[in-house]
């Protein structure tokens, strides 16, 4: 924030420490930054400089290399390992203009470096940079800040809302989760076997070209050992079958989602209670896993020959998932325990 100096009428641009043992350099600073509108402060080597910081907080330091005692890569480094100075940009000033020292000076923490002897212009433009950059961070914090909270916010409504939700509210969101899902699986799935045998293909292609050309080109041969063609072989097969496997457990899953919500069958009808409870626990299965408070609950189906039974097939479902929502809550530490009986 700028503000007007009520001694010179100038407008207030920040507070910068200028660090330097050369008291000539450091009255030009000062001269120059001054006439800019910056308030100026001065250390004239390392330690004098971490203490005029931890008791004012500059808005900005500039900081020679070459001191006594203390040179500029210290005192960066210790700024820069405080939580409360490690925020402050720090312009390097220096003679030194071997690549190697500008290095050093951004790996310890430093935002910028001006090689001496240094244009008053130049020293003000930079100084101008980065103190906007450092605006435009505390701003972007903010709003970042703003942001978490609102998510919080969002988050604390979203979990009351599906507390209160209506059982046939929840039907209808698993009835579209699983129809959204549905069309991708089966796109995937459906072309999974066409990638397997492409695959399959390819890979015999360039076994009977290695069959039929014995002698192989270098550059041919180079690749084949880069891409270790026989353990390509064995693996391809192996990661079309895990993606097959993945493919049909979300397929599973999706069918699970809507025999759990049906969500299209809101009138009493003739239902399998087995099928019901089965779709809840695939639902419920990463609540049954093994964690570190405890291992995984086995659960035993032992299910009699029952008739069909008439009823709100949803509704019912519901109930199943509230049940076993309870009993697992009662294997599970407190401190573990979800804050809601929704899965969804």
């Amino acid at each position: 924030m700028m503000n007007m100096n009520s001694n010179s009428g100038k407008i207030y641009q920040g507070n910068i420490l200028v660090v330097d043992d050369n008291p000539d350099n450091v009255r030009l600073l000062a001269a120059i930054l001054t006439e800019r509108g910056y308030e100026v402060r001065k250390a004239l080597n390392g330690a004098r400089a971490l203490a005029a910081v931890q008791a004012v907080l500059p808005d900005l330091i500039l900081l020679d290399i070459t001191m006594p005692e203390m040179n500029g890569y210290q005192v960066c480094q210790q700024l820069k390992a405080d939580a409360k100075t490690r925020d402050v940009p720090v312009i390097f000033i220096s003679a030194l203009d071997e690549v190697m020292d500008k290095q050093k000076a951004f790996d310890v923490g430093g935002a910028d470096y001006i090689v001496k002897p240094f244009q008053g212009a130049e020293v003000i433009l930079r100084i101008d940079n980065q103190l906007k950059i450092r605006s435009l961070q505390a701003n972007l914090a903010e709003k970042n800040l703003a942001l978490e909270l609102s998510l919080s916010e969002l988050k604390t409504a979203q979990m009351h809302l599906v507390q209160n939700e209506k059982m046939t509210a929840m039907g209808q969101l698993v009835a579209g989760i699983a129809h959204e899902i549905n069309n991708p699986i089966t796109f995937v799935s459906g072309n999974l076997k066409y990638a397997e045998q492409y695959i399959k293909d390819l890979i015999e292609l360039v076994t009977l070209y290695q069959q039929e050309y014995s002698n192989t080109p270098a550059i041919i041969q180079e690749k084949l050992e880069e891409i270790d063609l026989n353990f390509l072989r064995n693996d391809a097969a192996k990661v079309m079958d895990a993606m097959c496997r993945g493919a049909d457990r979300i397929r599973q899953l999706v069918l699970s989602l809507r025999n759990f919500s049906r969500h299209d069958e809101a009138e009493m009808k003739q239902a399998d209670i087995h099928t019901g409870i089965h779709s809840t626990l695939l639902m419920l299965q990463h609540r049954l896993e093994a964690t570190k408070y405890r291992p995984a609950i086995e659960v035993i189906k032992e299910y009699a020959s029952l008739p069909l039974v008439t009823c709100y097939v949803s509704q019912l479902n519901q109930v199943f998932l509230h049940l076993l929502n309870n009993a697992i809550d009662a294997l599970t530490p407190e401190s573990e325990q979800q804050p809601t009986s929704s899965p969804i």
